[in-house]
């Protein structure tokens, strides 16, 4: 139901001598589904430009959008909970010869963060000497919404999770925009670098699948625009903003070793690996706390000299990560168990 949220979580298993043995469960993680795109009126009031609309599936909040001359720079103006939206600051402008773009998205909260709908159509309102008000549907003017764009890299492991991921696909998810014909989408393989045109889709995804042109090793940068065909020529949106993907790096196999001052933890430096997080826990709770994050390629967990380790089993965990637009991309772990006597 567009109406609910909806709650995960995971836990990995391992056969071992023919015994079951489970990992904790993971965090708990929500998603929803974006909810209804809103429908709404505009009309001149006397305190300013009234936008009012009617509550429709999954719908908590509301963000009211305005542009000053164009839609392409339009700003959140309000973010309510109520069907309706009187713009009072419309008042105190110059609003001679100036046209407004208004637009509405809703959005539902998982976890804290934000599932929004489309934006709803810009609707352009001017208002003449007489202060009347002309409303018109944003696809009658020829201008097009630029595009909101997200990517992801998904790989192949073979037969074994630790084996080094052979890159798939990078996925490209567009939020759609009514009445455009089609999306272009170009791709870097440096942020600021030249963009060359990769494809085209009309749905809301394309999968960039030139496998023989990836590497675990760089990160990917894509932007798209929208199109319109207007008698046989197209019409282009603003590019969308900048993202970044990568693919998730090799899973590091680490040894354990005794050494004076600790248990020393050293792997080697495989394809896709910027820096590591080393995990520790003890028993059969496997390795569930974070202990240290590095860029080297070996740690020595000193704090275990200072606990009580009779008899005890203790889990070490470690795995890789790369960063992309400041998001971690993560390996696979790779445990170890040490028994102390």
């Amino acid at each position: 139901s567009l109406d609910n949220n909806y709650y995960y979580k995971v836990k990995a298993y391992k056969e071992i001598d023919g015994q079951i043995i489970y990992s904790d469960f993971s965090d708990v993680k929500g998603t929803a589904f974006p909810p209804t795109t809103p429908a709404f009126s505009i009309e001149k009031v006397g305190n300013g430009v009234r936008l009012s609309w009617k509550k429709l599936a999954g719908q908590e909040g509301y963000e009211v959008w305005r542009g000053d001359g164009s839609s392409s720079d339009s700003k959140v103006i309000a973010d309510i909970d109520t069907i309706d939206y009187t713009d009072k600051q419309i008042t105190m402008m110059d609003t001679s010869g100036v046209e407004f773009y208004y637009s509405v998205r809703a959005y539902r909260t998982v976890d804290g963060v934000k599932v929004y709908s489309n934006l709803s159509e810009f609707q352009k309102m001017t208002i003449n000497d007489e202060m009347e008000v002309e409303v018109v549907d944003e696809q009658k003017l020829g201008t097009i919404r630029k595009p909101t764009i997200y990517a992801y890299g998904f790989v192949d492991y073979g037969e074994s999770p630790y084996a080094p991921p052979t890159p798939s696909k990078i996925q490209i998810i567009v939020n759609q925009i009514p009445g455009v014909d089609g999306y272009e989408i170009y791709v870097s393989d440096s942020k600021e670098g030249t963009y060359n045109l990769v494809g085209e889709t009309i749905s809301d995804r394309y999968d960039d699948e030139r496998v023989s042109w990836f590497s675990l090793d760089n990160n990917y940068y894509y932007k798209a625009r929208a199109y319109k065909l207007v008698d046989g020529d197209r019409e282009y949106s603003e590019f969308s903003d900048i993202v970044g993907a990568a693919f998730p790096p090799t899973t590091p196999s680490f040894a354990l070793e005794k050494v004076g001052n600790g248990e020393k933890l050293y792997w080697k430096k495989l394809a896709g690996q910027e820096r590591y997080e080393v995990w520790r826990g003890e028993g059969s709770t496997r390795a569930t706390e974070i202990i240290a994050d590095v860029d080297s390629i070996e740690y020595t967990d000193k704090e275990i000299t200072m606990m009580d380790t009779t008899d005890k089993e203790f889990y070490y965990g470690v795995r890789a990560y790369r960063v992309v637009d400041g998001v971690k991309i993560y390996s696979n772990f790779y445990f170890e168990m040490i028994k102390f006597e």
